[in-house]
């Protein structure tokens, strides 16, 4: 995936965790001249990445290949991987 993205970001190596404010701040410093409309998340946990996400303005893309229903309503949803390049 490494073709498609330019950072990557592990709350682990960041020392923050998501969904919290911190974890997206310091993701933000590191996206120098960036807004935050201009980023998207990625991922499988909606209450992990895509919470987060919506909450700090970003856009979100919920990885959910097994057709779980929400509430919580990403921008973008994918069941296969693939279909992230068609969104990007």
């Amino acid at each position: 995936m490494s073709e498609y993205f330019r950072y990557f970001f592990i709350s682990e190596r960041i020392g923050a965790v998501k969904p919290d404010k911190p974890f997206y701040d310091a993701c933000m410093r590191k996206l120098e001249g960036i807004r935050p409309d201009q980023v998207m998340v990625i991922g499988d946990s909606l209450s992990s990445y895509i919470s987060g996400g919506i909450a700090y303005g970003l856009h979100t893309c919920w990885y959910n290949p097994t057709g779980r229903s929400s509430a919580i309503q990403p921008d973008y949803v994918v069941s296969r991987l693939d279909e992230i390049r068609g969104i990007l």
